[in-house]
């Protein structure tokens, strides 16, 4: 009897423990769930709160999720833009508390810098955007924002640096920089040196924004410092430039010197040697417009090409080839600027040949003005077959007139009016000056015309 109560008494003993076990891990098991209901409802809470935006709602949160990097940097940014109570120290004091919790939260640094920056204390200000920069600086628009922080802090190298990250982080924000510099006055040798990422795209990406805002002054002085790594194209557009400015002479320096005007000056300078025809021979090629300021540039349309002739000339060794597949019956003109001294008297001749042209519309030389009012001078039209013709055109430049356009054209005509193909050679396109009271336009026959 005494066994049988003593082995019930331990079996009762060890239920016990067990039972007294088993209650310990589940009240264990439902304090960690309740931790975890609590984290997760504090940040739900938090979310909720900084989304709406509300004090209160953030202070709430503040005190459930004291440790969430974000609700204390809501709360920081009410006391940083308040307008009712701004407080400067509150705000850096939660940002502070933001970044312990979470220093790789960035937005927190960059606000604390500005919030130091406005309190004064440029020290922490400067510590505080350079961790912002650490953590951001592969992103282009936040190195904009620490740009432009430098800048006002007066660091332009250190601004430099970063709108030179941006750019090379994306291309297509050199415009803001540029705009950004040059709003600053800044010299064209430290765009150079300091913000442009030394590359033919940045270098020709800033060259387009001097362009096209008319900037000839600083887009000239960049050219001479860009050591080649601004295309043919802008180069001309900048001779261009200093066209419309009116500057005529450093353009044409500026066409000899960088774009190889000395080398196609051709035929056709004048006594003084101050006017010229470019290629009049066509022995060089007839370049894009976008490629050149002086030289050859063509109203370009359908219906007819440009091409050379090595067989039919009367000189050199090609002539332009100019047909016309009968489609229709286009206009055309090639011209050149060709400086000029007002008032001054000049003739301009060209050597033509012409086949199967049988519209009202020929071939003539024409003169008009690029500035100097409705100036427009023509000779009379070529047209029919004929062998190669002499044609002039005698013209005097107007009163303050120092730039024209010379060319050879002919009118639109109807389709109807042009019902087979056509051709024209053009060679030895020339000009002179002339005596006073001399010239006259006229056709000089060099061979029999042929009949139609």
């Amino acid at each position: 009897m005494t066994c049988a109560t003593g082995i019930i008494r331990l079996i009762t003993a060890m239920t016990s423990r067990h039972e007294t076990r088993r209650r310990l891990f589940f009240a264990f098991v439902h304090l960690i769930g309740f931790f975890i209901v609590y984290r997760l409802g504090a940040d739900v809470l938090a979310d909720i709160a900084c989304r709406s935006g509300g004090r209160s709602a953030l202070d709430i949160a503040s005190i459930g999720a004291p440790g969430n990097a974000r609700v204390l940097y809501e709360l920081a940014l009410k006391s940083h833009y308040s307008l009712a109570s701004p407080g400067l120290d509150k705000a850096i004091g939660l940002y502070r508390r933001a970044v312990g919790r979470d220093p790789f939260y960035a937005p927190a640094w960059y606000q604390m810098a500005l919030a130091c920056r406005l309190a004064g204390k440029n020290r922490d200000a400067d510590a505080a955007i350079s961790r912002y920069e650490m953590l951001r600086n592969s992103y282009e628009a936040d190195l904009w924002n620490i740009g432009i922080f430098r800048l006002e802090a007066g660091e332009e190298d250190q601004a430099a640096a970063c709108f030179r990250r941006c750019i090379e982080l994306r291309p297509d924000s050199e415009a803001g920089v540029s705009g950004l510099f040059l709003i600053m006055n800044t010299p064209q040798n430290y765009m150079v040196q300091k913000v442009l990422p030394r590359t033919t795209e940045a270098y020709s990406g800033y060259m387009d924004y001097l362009l096209g805002s008319g900037m000839a002054n600083e887009a000239l002085s960049f050219f001479r410092l860009s050591q080649g790594l601004v295309g043919t194209d802008r180069s001309a557009s900048l001779c261009r430039l200093l066209i419309s400015d009116g500057r005529y002479d450093e353009a044409w320096d500026f066409w000899r010197r960088f774009l190889g005007g000395a080398a196609s000056t051709g035929t056709g300078g004048t006594a003084d040697g101050g006017t010229v025809i470019i290629n009049g021979g066509f022995e060089g090629p007839l370049e894009e417009r976008e490629e050149t300021c002086f030289g050859w540039m063509a109203r370009q349309e359908r219906g007819f090409d440009f091409s050379y002739d090595g067989n039919i000339r009367t000189e050199g060794k090609r002539s332009l080839h100019i047909g016309f597949d009968g489609s229709r019956g286009p206009g055309l003109w090639l011209w050149q600027y060709i400086r000029v001294v007002p008032n001054r008297s000049y003739e301009l001749k060209a050597d033509i040949r012409t086949r199967g042209i049988k519209t009202a519309s020929g071939i003539y030389l024409e003169v008009r003005s690029r500035a100097c009012g409705g100036y427009h001078e023509r000779s009379a039209a070529l047209r029919g077959t004929g062998d190669w013709r002499e044609l002039s055109l005698a013209f005097r430049a107007p009163d303050g007139c120092r730039l024209l356009k010379a060319g050879i054209a002919r009118d639109s005509a109807l389709k109807l009016d042009q019902p087979a193909p056509s051709d024209a050679w053009v060679d030895d396109i020339r000009i002179s000056v002339l005596q006073p009271g001399s010239g006259t336009w006229k056709t000089k026959m060099f061979k029999e015309e042929k009949k139609l």
